[in-house]
């Protein structure tokens, strides 16, 4: 009788991973070791345990825990969706032609290498991206990063060729960005966040960099045209901080204020002047000339 519930038990964890590849089941979660030949499709979609169609197994099994997908040395070239709070990692694994990785959950990326596709966007919960490379994307050239609360790019080469950068790089987060040890080089970046920090990192763009954030720390641009925080501020390689921006910032509100008081001055005058030129003009010639 132990042998058919477990044997049906097997069988469900088969089901409600979508039968991706070899499942192990331990106290805490559900893993499933995604295989190649389930990667070649257009599209994969991944689900968790509270899923529509795996509720009711989930519940009559007893396996209702959180589900651990790893790619592990694939070759991915399918776009990819996740739901119901998954984690997703991918080890050692080589993206091309893949455009889209959106899932409800964390996503992790380890020894990657991004190559060529039209384009990246990559959304999740919390983003990881360490030890991997962005190669020159084809297409559009963009790679768009955004992650709900926390971005951490460690050990990340995106320099891209010698001759030819990628365009447009994005990357945002809710709450934190952190770059670590990484590199990048292309033609325009925008970075977003609530925090930003910056350690032994470079960021290069050859035509613009935008940045927005509240608070900054390390932050390492090179870029002709730097806009922080909506402030133009000069071209050429600097160090970003927080006092840096919020002084910026303060000298032109200091600016706005400045300006706005000289106009409310400007139009005072020019009432007076007008007052007392209505009063002369409106007296007669030998009072005037008397007094």
């Amino acid at each position: 009788m132990n042998i058919l519930k477990n044997y049906k038990r097997k069988l469900a964890l088969r089901s409600i991973t979508g039968n991706m590849g070899r499942v192990v089941e331990n106290e805490d979660e559900i893993i499933c070791y995604v295989k190649q030949k389930k990667v070649g499709k257009d599209c994969i979609f991944l689900n968790g345990c509270r899923s529509f169609d795996n509720g009711n197994t989930a519940r009559k099994y007893g396996i209702d825990k959180p589900i651990h997908y790893i790619f592990d040395g694939l070759k991915c070239s399918s776009d990819i969706y996740g739901y119901d709070g998954i984690k997703l990692d991918f080890r050692n694994c080589y993206f091309k032609y893949c455009s889209y990785i959106s899932l409800v959950g964390d996503c992790e990326f380890e020894n990657c290498i991004f190559a060529s596709s039209l384009f990246y966007d990559i959304y999740a919960d919390d983003i990881t991206i360490k030890s991997s490379s962005i190669s020159v994307l084809a297409g559009y050239n963009r790679f768009h990063v955004a992650a709900i609360y926390k971005l951490s790019l460690i050990d990340v080469d995106g320099i891209g060729g010698h001759f030819s950068k990628n365009r447009s790089v994005y990357f945002s987060s809710g709450k934190e960005i952190l770059f670590k040890d990484t590199n990048i080089d292309c033609l325009d970046i925008s970075i977003a966040a609530e925090k930003l920090v910056s350690i032994n990192s470079n960021l290069r763009a050859r035509r613009t960099a935008n940045i927005e954030s509240n608070e900054i720390s390390g932050l390492v641009v090179d870029s002709p045209n730097t806009i922080c925080n909506n402030i133009s501020i000069s071209g050429g390689k600097m160090n970003i901080n927080k006092e840096d921006t919020l002084l910026d910032r303060k000298r032109e509100d200091l600016i706005d204020v400045l300006k706005e008081i000289r106009d409310k001055c400007k139009d005072v005058n020019e009432l007076k002047i007008k007052e007392v030129s209505e009063k002369i003009q409106s007296r007669p010639i030998s009072k005037v000339l008397k007094r």
